[in-house]
């Protein structure tokens, strides 16, 4: 009996789930036809008004949330969703395969070091800029948050940790790490703070595609993610402090993969897209500012290619001429879309509260509701960067016989001319169109069941949903106008 009623939840969420998904697909069903010019070169013609297609993506996030309303009333338990075990294995057999995956890793890492220090410095002709910022960067973020969180297998800065610490225990027996008591009130702050510094790196500094600087970046970020195990031990410090394995744990939770354990048994088990982010998470402050900081940083670095952008530098010339005048610039302009991602979901997340039944924001619903905001941050990740991952990253077939840049033709792929026809604009946009939609559809769906979960009183549940529909919808039409701005025109008035 107690099967049979498991089944039928199971069965119910397919159907749910189905639904809410199949929505985005619905949506584009409204309108008509559209091209997409981002990193092909030139505009392309709309056939209706830009404003018909934001408004449309706004209300099909309205429509979305409607329905889930009217069919998830009550939460189930967190284990209802279904799961297919595609892989069962010991805790002990994947031993020799994760050493060979850790061997690899190894390998890349001071490869891509060597390139960066050693190798020409034309980043087109250099393996690291091509690595880092596509392969890795853009490559392996979209797939962790699609496929699962290979991050701690390849974690390289973990794995030199790892190496020299054995090697010190062989020598003396003892532990490399002073393992020294982790101050809590500390939270994640390191990482908080070095993970602005990676943004500002990434998206600003005038020098991020020259690969000795890169390089350089690596091996300092190497250093302090080494001090920092060494005083509070791996683990800890992996928590606290080393930004990418937060940034892919949280990204991971928006998978189609989850791993269970049950004692020396482990499975590999495939669940609807972002069901983990509706299990109860482990929530704190810090991970709501570190959401922010990834939501409000690549917005920034869409917007920053809009013509209005343009403008708003051009004004302000006049004030930083003396101090670095691009730099300041956008400098002032990450950390102000950082502070306004942050403030802006305080503000909806406290009008949340009030229509719950509390009048603070410093509540569990406030932090937990976070975790919400992420398959959208997703959904932006794929619009904004699928297509530059697709014909940027052809780069890497010349490159990995010329890593270095010397001219060599080590596997017989030095002379590949990049495509840039691989996809076509149309295609382009559309996809981009479907992901930020469907992003703003799962974050709706995840905020319901997470308020349900929460919120004790049932009648107030719908209620304190509407703050957060009024940021999804505003986030939806802003993302939707960002992506456009540079790469599409329209006719009509």
């Amino acid at each position: 009996m107690e099967s049979q009623k498991n089944n039928g939840v199971n069965n119910l969420f397919v159907k749910r789930f189905l639904l809410y998904s199949g929505l985005a697909i619905w949506s584009l069903l409204l309108f008509p036809s559209v091209v997409f010019a981002h990193g092909f070169g030139e505009r392309y013609d709309l056939p209706i008004p830009l404003n018909f297609y934001l408004f449309g993506g706004g209300f099909t996030v309205f429509i979305s949330f409607i329905i889930i309303a009217a069919f998830k009333r009550k939460q189930h338990p967190t284990s209802s969703y279904p799961t297919y075990t595609i892989l069962q294995y010991t805790t002990s057999s994947p031993k020799r395969v994760r050493k060979v995956i850790e061997f690899l890793s190894l390998a890349t890492f001071v490869l891509i070091i060597s390139t960066g220090l050693f190798g020409n410095q034309n980043p087109t002709d250099n393996l690291t800029p091509t690595f880092i910022w596509i392969i890795w960067w853009v490559g392996f973020t979209i797939f962790t948050a699609f496929w699962g969180n290979l991050w701690p297998i390849i974690n390289p800065f973990a794995i030199v940790y790892d190496f020299i610490s054995s090697l010190y225990f062989k020598i003396t027996n003892e532990d490399l790490s002073f393992n020294l008591p982790y101050p809590k009130q500390l939270g994640i702050i390191p990482a908080l703070i070095l993970f602005v510094i990676f943004v500002w790196f990434e998206t600003i500094y005038p020098e991020s595609g020259t690969p000795s600087h890169i390089a350089v970046a690596i091996i300092c970020y190497l250093m302090i993610t080494f001090t920092g195990m060494l005083v509070f031990g791996k683990t800890c410090w992996l928590e606290h402090g080393e930004v990418f394995s937060i940034l892919f744990y949280l990204l991971s939770l928006c998978s189609i993969t989850e791993i269970q354990k049950k004692g020396h048994l482990c499975q590999l088990r495939i669940r609807p897209l972002a069901a983990g982010l509706i299990n109860n998470q482990s929530s704190s402050w810090g991970r709501v500012v570190f959401i922010m900081i990834a939501l409000g940083s690549v917005s920034f670095d869409g917007f920053s290619e809009t013509p209005l952008w343009v403008d708003i530098t051009i004004f302000s010339e006049p004030f930083f001429r003396n101090i670095g005048q691009f730099v300041a610039i956008n400098s002032v302009g990450l950390l102000v879309c950082i502070i306004i991602f942050l403030l802006g979901y305080l503000f909806f997340a406290l009008l949340m509260n009030i229509l719950s039944g509390s009048f603070t924001v410093r509540t569990k619903l406030t932090q937990q509701t976070t975790y919400s905001l992420l398959p959208i941050a997703v959904g932006y990740l794929v619009a904004h960067y699928l297509s530059f991952l697709i014909i940027q990253g052809q780069l890497l077939i010349p490159l990995i016989s010329d890593p270095f840049g010397w001219e060599w033709n080590l596997l017989g792929t030095g002379d590949y001319a990049i495509n840039i026809a691989i996809i076509n604009a149309r295609f382009a946009w559309i996809l981009s169109l479907i992901a930020i939609v469907t992003g703003h559809i799962l974050a709706v769906f995840c905020s319901h069941s997470i308020a349900l979960q929460i919120t004790s009183q049932s009648g107030r549940i719908l209620l304190s949903q509407l703050p957060m529909l009024v940021l999804m919808i505003l986030y939806t039409m802003t993302s939707l106008w960002i992506i456009a701005q540079p790469i599409v025109e329209y006719s009509g008035t």
